[in-house]
């Protein structure tokens, strides 16, 4: 569960967490039902104490004259300021708490993983019930809702962020989420969504035929997103480089690409010209843990992979028209596509597929495989298929 407005003191000699809750008015009890007693509080969220939030400055007082420093963000330091007064305060740091905050969620403990592990398998089971209550003719939002139900059912009552529920065309929208189209025969549908548990959040992406079947070129650009993530996965290992593996997984997928009559020319010259980023124009991974994309001291993305970190590996292939009509006057790009190819691909949409992976030092644990999500084009077809049996 979360706590709105609640704020932490954690003091560094003795170890002591005490929680501050904001102190709700009487008539809460009636509109919201009882409420917590502060014991309650601190025993549900693990702290040694609990007190309201507007017994900060009686709180702060105790540590007035013993030299200490208060660290505090940057948003809360003049109210924390004023709550200690100025007379034998302690000193108020702003820049050091945010920075640390952002650099220990970088690392997982074996508690996080687990709590993401299971909104892995909450989110792999709701991604399946959208692949039974497929057909052509259910609406994106129909699908949705069949994610969300299952989710909940699963003990997962919240969302990581936005459904992404793109079919047809839609798909090759990346951020897509107002998920209000009638699917169509032949459609694809590309899912980006994730369940919360405890406040970590799953980041899993599928992709699937809204009839139960891939078709012979949208089962071969599904391999080639596979090929590529898997690819990815086998690289990935503390001190490998997002550079790095990220171009191995291009190499890999416009290799796919080539033989399916889409490009020509070397792998480095398509690479040279980035005909990847006409298909592929996002990165491969971000850090994921209470935020999708989740924070670190270099930012939501992992320059270099360390041990500990819990990231995406994402890649996708889509046929997005403004990208394509941009590298069809392109003179070093068009040269290296097969329009004809390309166009007849159009309306096709894209694949996405999105697992999450916990960094070892010998390699990767692979949270959605170990939560028994499905990803095989087979797999996916089988799971339809007996749905509709």
């Amino acid at each position: 569960s979360t706590l709105p407005g609640a704020a932490c003191l954690l003091d560094m000699d003795s170890g002591e967490l005490t929680l501050m809750a904001p102190k709700q008015p009487p008539e809460a009890a009636y509109w919201m039902g009882p409420q917590p007693t502060l014991d309650e509080l601190a025993k549900e969220y693990g702290a040694s104490s609990a007190c309201y939030t507007e017994d900060l400055e009686q709180l702060l007082g105790s540590y007035k004259h013993r030299g200490k420093s208060v660290h505090t963000m940057a948003c809360l330091a003049d109210k924390v300021e004023e709550a200690i007064g100025l007379e034998g305060a302690p000193r108020v740091v702003r820049g050091i708490v945010t920075s640390t905050l952002h650099r220990c969620r970088a690392y997982k403990t074996r508690s996080e993983v687990a709590c993401l592990l299971h909104a892995n398998a909450a989110s792999g089971a709701a991604h399946a019930a959208m692949w039974e209550a497929a057909a052509p003719g259910v609406t994106e939002y129909q699908l949705e809702a069949a994610f969300r139900s299952e989710a909940m059912r699963r003990g997962c009552g919240d969302l990581g962020y936005p459904c992404i529920v793109g079919s047809g065309p839609n798909a090759a929208v990346l951020h897509y989420e107002s998920n209000r189209r009638v699917t169509q025969a032949g459609d694809l549908v590309l899912v980006d969504a994730g369940a919360e548990f405890r406040c970590y959040t799953a980041d899993i992406s599928r992709t699937f035929p809204v009839g139960g079947k891939f078709s012979a070129n949208q089962r071969d650009l599904y391999l080639a997103v596979l090929a590529a993530q898997e690819h990815a996965i086998a690289h990935m290992t503390a001190g490998a480089t997002l550079h790095e593996v990220d171009s191995g997984a291009r190499r890999v997928m416009l290799g796919m690409l080539a033989d399916m009559g889409l490009v020509q020319g070397s792998v480095d010259e398509l690479l040279d010209a980035k005909v990847d980023r006409v298909f592929m124009p996002h990165g491969l991974s971000h850090h994921l843990g209470l935020d999708v994309h989740d924070v670190s001291s270099t930012g939501p993305v992992a320059k270099t992979f360390e041990a500990g970190h819990v990231v995406t590996v994402e890649p996708g292939c889509y046929f997005i028209d403004p990208l394509l009509d941009k590298a069809a006057a392109d003179p070093k790009q068009s040269k290296l596509l097969r329009m004809d190819a390309v166009n007849a691909c159009r309306g096709t949409g894209g694949v996405r597929i999105e697992d999450n992976v916990y960094i070892q030092d010998d390699g990767c644990f692979n949270i959605t495989a170990a939560a028994g999500v499905p990803k095989a084009p087979h797999a996916v077809e089988a799971i339809m298929a007996a749905a509709r049996a």
